[in-house]
């Protein structure tokens, strides 16, 4: 097996592992939030229900920063090593974005249950907080956790809107991986 063979084995083994650590960080995203909104809601307390926030959007952060490093790791692979019998990363490509389009890949969907974790969290806290029966009667907690409660969804809304065009993020790669490639082939023609 060749250098180039053995990087490509490589990267993609780094692929697997940073979609396992993935999966991982959902599972305990779901376990953690599962776990605190039990709690909240046997404490039958609303502000605990905005608690969750401190796992979901760092979960959140951590699962795109490993998924960027798939697609640039993938991208990698499309612009310098695939050829031959090594396409997996080229045909995939084309399957998500070809011209005939024949898989939609939902490649967005991977931060639905951030989303669905917000959410879930936004309306449990409206629906269990006490209004006030009158202006004069909010108190300060009370705007601070209102303030917070509509915050917090859109933070991870924003998160979402950022990094929700995959074809766009792995295009923007293949373009940087292929300016690399051309300088490394006018360096070596210098040399």
């Amino acid at each position: 097996m060749n250098d180039g063979s053995k990087e490509y084995l490589m990267l993609r083994d780094e692929i697997m592992k940073d979609y396992e650590i993935i999966q991982n960080s959902r599972n305990v995203l779901y376990v953690a939030v599962a776990a605190i909104l039990a709690f909240a809601v046997d404490q039958k307390e609303a502000f605990l229900f905005l608690v969750p926030y401190i796992v979901i959007i760092p979960v959140h952060l951590v699962t795109i920063d490993f998924t960027l490093n798939m697609y640039k790791l993938g991208t990698y692979l499309k612009v310098f090593h695939e050829q031959g019998d090594f396409r997996w990363e080229s045909r995939l490509y084309l399957l998500n974005y070809g011209t005939k389009k024949r898989v939609t890949r939902g490649a967005q969907f991977f931060h639905a249950p951030f989303i669905v974790s917000a959410l879930v969290c936004f309306v449990m806290f409206f629906a269990s907080v006490t209004y006030p029966k009158s202006i004069r009667d909010v108190s300060v907690g009370f705007t601070l956790g209102a303030a917070a409660a509509i915050v917090l969804p859109v933070a991870v809304a924003v998160i979402f809107f950022k990094y929700k065009n995959i074809k766009k993020i792995q295009d923007s790669y293949i373009r940087s991986w292929k300016d690399v490639k051309k300088e490394e082939s006018r360096k070596a023609t210098r040399n």
